[in-house]
């Protein structure tokens, strides 16, 4: 993995010689500065390059660690955080009455079967850039729906190919935001539709704190991976994002679900064995079986005994091409 995220650096190229290559913009930092400026260029320099790294970093940190977890993801996930959120937006994209519908970073199925449930004699295109969840996925939707292996930075489709384009939390997770938002724009048709949902910010899931300190207790720092599917949370910066990258007449509506959680182990499982901090605990020699009880008793603690209920928190985007 480490490698993966040097290589995208020019790690071992021609111009790289085994150390970060600096990026074109990065090049221009240093080329642009004077000789009195060279040491503040240097820090520009070396500041922007830690920014990527650690944003490549984490999107492959993400996809490679549920490369082995995906029925941990859709058994302990599924029910507990991502099916009230996917009725939602079927319902938004049901009341759309689209006929072509991309569904982009689907997971392992749980809003690709919400839509079809919803609109049965719509086209869906289904995508994923990690193979083992798109497979879990296929697994339960049989003939339902076309399966594509695909990066939203790099849709492999032709232009104005769909009239709606829908993604549940994956946004967030995107390592180049503005390039997917531009492709999405490319093979949604003129007047098309961008549907999508964020986390909210983990102060309003306070799952997400609580499972947070109990596995930060275990591994000595607070995990890298745990806050990221709730750091693009700002409507306003998201509605800026959207439209840099060319979308219009955007919205956005905060969306409450309170979740119903009757395995307290079983979503602990979910939350530890089926996301990217598994890697990080593992990294501590921290068995995960015992992150896994700890996550547990924390949220029983918390919330009380089993079945409690937990407050859940999005936001829902929708925009339109020209």
């Amino acid at each position: 993995m480490f490698r993966i995220a040097l290589w995208l650096f020019g790690h071992g190229n021609a111009a790289g010689r085994g150390r970060l290559a600096p990026m074109p913009k990065m090049r221009a930092i240093w080329a642009g500065a004077a000789p009195a400026s060279r040491l503040g260029a240097r820090f520009a320099l070396f500041s922007a390059q830690a920014a990527a790294f650690r944003e490549v970093r984490m999107s492959v940190l993400i996809h490679s660690s549920l490369d082995h977890h995906a029925d941990f993801y859709d058994a302990g996930l599924g029910p507990v955080l991502l099916e009230g959120f996917a009725a939602d937006l079927a319902w938004r994209a049901a009341e759309l009455g689209p006929r072509r519908i991309l569904e982009l970073a689907a997971g392992t199925g749980v809003l690709t079967r919400a839509l079809r449930a919803r609109l049965p004699g719509a086209a869906l295109t289904v995508t994923d850039i990690d193979a083992a969840m798109l497979a879990r996925a296929r697994a339960s939707m049989g003939d339902g729906a076309d399966f594509e292996l695909a990066d939203c930075a790099a849709l492999p489709f032709a232009d104005a190919a769909f009239d709606l384009a829908v993604c549940q939390f994956g946004v967030a997770l995107f390592p180049r935001k503005t390039d997917a938002f531009q492709e999405v724009a490319r093979v949604v048709r003129p007047g098309g539709t961008y549907l999508f949902n964020c986390w909210g910010p983990i102060a309003a899931n306070p799952y997400a704190r609580i499972a947070g300190d109990a596995i930060a207790t275990l591994i000595g720092h607070p995990p890298e991976s745990w806050t990221t599917p709730h750091a693009y949370a700002d409507p306003r910066r998201i509605s800026l994002d959207l439209r840099a990258a060319g979308w219009c007449r955007i919205d956005a509506a905060e969306v409450a679900v309170t979740a119903r959680v009757a395995d307290p182990e079983g979503f602990a499982r979910g939350l530890v064995l089926g996301s990217p901090v598994s890697a990080e605990i593992r990294a501590a020699a921290v068995d995960p079986a015992e992150a896994v009880a700890a996550v547990a008793r924390a949220l029983t603690a918390a919330f009380g005994p089993p079945p409690f209920a937990m407050p859940l928190a999005a936001t829902v985007h929708i925009c339109h091409t020209p």
